[in-house]
């Protein structure tokens, strides 16, 4: 006991969470899973942009190579 609190540990020798506690840990796992789809959707945007920048130079080089096919 630790300043006349009871602290109650399972076989294993982790403690027994209070509600309190618990209620504390689903918050921060809330808040890290929150932050981790951010951070996918974020990984999302950013390849897209990159695959539209890939596309728009496909699109650069073709209209190039029609310039200079025209030309000849």
């Amino acid at each position: 006991m630790t300043q006349d609190e009871l602290v109650i540990y399972y076989p294993d020798g982790s403690k027994f969470l209070s509600p309190v506690e618990l209620s504390n840990y689903a918050e921060q796992e809330t808040e890290r899973a929150e932050r981790e789809k951010l951070l996918k959707e974020q990984e999302t945007q950013r390849a897209e942009r990159e695959k539209l920048l890939k596309e728009q130079e496909t699109q650069r080089a073709e209209r190039e190579r029609l310039i200079k096919e025209q030309e000849t």
